[in-house]
């Protein structure tokens, strides 16, 4: 008894085999049993003991041959199919190729016309003919198969260009280039290396700016000082005390919060030319505490004198920001 055998004479696996297990082994035996049966010559060389035991008899609980879940076919018996198809795919292709050969004719423009033409009809019609005998030769799935590869191939088919990117193209979307155009390598990096601010520039502070440097003439103007703007301020001051003492009454005192409430409506008319603005919430992150004095004001920009004698142009859309007149902190939106 060898070492994988257990006790009693039972399979590899001993009690624990399934028995759906077992019924494919024995379904096994009894195909093998009769290919060897099948294939034995005259004179069969003397079976071992026990062959006999084993191809004799149905076992009980197996399964016919006919529902083995396994394909029975033999490599042999699959090379030899492959190899009788391409045998007729080779014999049609020299037919067809006799068939084709070119008739002697007059040599002329016409007639190569009409000898390209008929050429590509007989190259069509042998693939297909081909085909079809690769197809009806042995019925086998090898020469079923021999047969749509014959059919499908662009170099065997004969067909033109035409038909051949038809049939590439065929249920897909293409993108065409213009192959005229010039690539040049400058732009493509120029896309790369854009910084972070260039992409944030929103398309008021563009049009901002083209106005600038239309009302300049395409000039540079200077730009004043800050601790110019800073005098300027004062005198916005004055301005806007003198705004508040109009509608309040003699003496220009203002006192507690009706006051503040009543001067607030001609203080949101004050120009603001002059007016120390500080930015609190804006789409640009790097315009955020910005704090100057307001050089210009537009419909579509504030122009900001910030310490350090910078000029900061902040587009109004997307904008809040905070100024104070006469002690009453007022917003300005864009």
């Amino acid at each position: 008894m060898s070492g994988g055998m257990l006790r009693g004479g039972a399979s590899p696996g001993g009690p624990m085999v399934s028995a759906a297990k077992r019924r494919r082994l024995a379904a096994l035996d009894d195909v093998l049993a009769a290919r060897q049966a099948g294939s034995a010559p005259t004179s069969a060389p003397p079976s071992r003991p026990g062959s006999e035991a084993r191809g004799t008899g149905p076992t009980p609980g197996t399964v016919p041959p006919a529902e083995f879940p396994y394909n029975p076919l033999e490599a042999s018996v699959l090379d030899g199919a492959l190899s009788a198809a391409l045998a007729q795919a080779k014999a049609a292709a020299e037919a067809a190729a006799a068939a084709a050969a070119p008739i002697e004719a007059p040599s002329g423009p016409a007639s190569r016309r009409k000898d390209r033409g008929a050429s590509a009809a007989v190259a069509a019609a042998s693939a297909a003919a081909a085909a079809a005998a690769a197809a009806g030769g042995g019925g086998s799935v090898a020469a079923e198969v021999l047969a749509e590869l014959v059919g499908t191939n662009p170099r065997a088919s004969g067909s033109d260009l035409r038909g051949l990117l038809q049939q590439r193209l065929a249920d897909r979307s293409v993108l065409l280039d213009n192959p005229t155009a010039t690539l040049r390598a400058s732009k493509l990096f120029a896309r790369r290396t854009t910084s972070h601010s260039s992409r944030l520039r929103s398309n008021a502070r563009a049009k901002a700016e083209r106005e600038d440097a239309q009302e300049g003439g395409g000039k540079e103007r200077r730009v004043p000082s800050y601790e110019a703007m800073l005098k300027v301020h004062q005198l916005w001051l004055h301005y806007t005390r003198g705004l508040a003492r109009g509608p309040s009454g003699p003496g220009g005192a203002s006192a507690g919060p009706a006051a503040s409430t009543a001067g607030e409506a001609p203080a949101r008319q004050v120009e603001l030319l002059g007016a120390m603005v500080t930015v609190v919430r804006h789409r640009n992150p790097q315009l955020m505490g910005a704090t100057g004095v307001v050089l210009r004001r537009s419909a579509a920009a504030l122009h900001l004198v910030c310490p350090g004698d910078r000029l900061r142009v902040v587009p109004l859309p997307g904008c809040t920001a905070h100024y104070e007149v006469n002690g009453t902190t007022l917003q300005l939106t864009g």
